[in-house]
């Protein structure tokens, strides 16, 4: 679970980038699952701002050991936000 942003306490973006890495860590415990899927966490009901909860998820994203990881995003919007995101990191 994604911390609330609403507060803006110290330590959040860590504590986001860290809900991901936990996701990722289940691949030592599953080796033969080949993918793995994320939302965009924290842009609902916890009130991240899209382009740092994505700067987040990215960076977090690229460390994959998984041979497939997947963002499933809901609109087009998301989804440029998501790219620029992967673009800054791979550039």
């Amino acid at each position: 679970m994604p911390p609330s942003r609403r507060f803006r306490q110290r330590g959040e973006a860590e504590q986001l980038y860290n809900a991901y890495a936990s996701a990722l860590a289940l691949h030592s415990e599953a080796p033969d699952a080949k993918s793995i899927a994320f939302v965009s966490m924290g842009t609902g009901v916890y009130k991240w701002p899209m382009a740092l909860a994505a700067d987040i998820a990215v960076k977090a994203l690229l460390t994959s050991t998984f041979d497939q990881t997947l963002m499933c995003v809901m609109d087009e919007a998301t989804q440029v936000v998501y790219q620029k995101a992967l673009d800054r990191y791979r550039n």
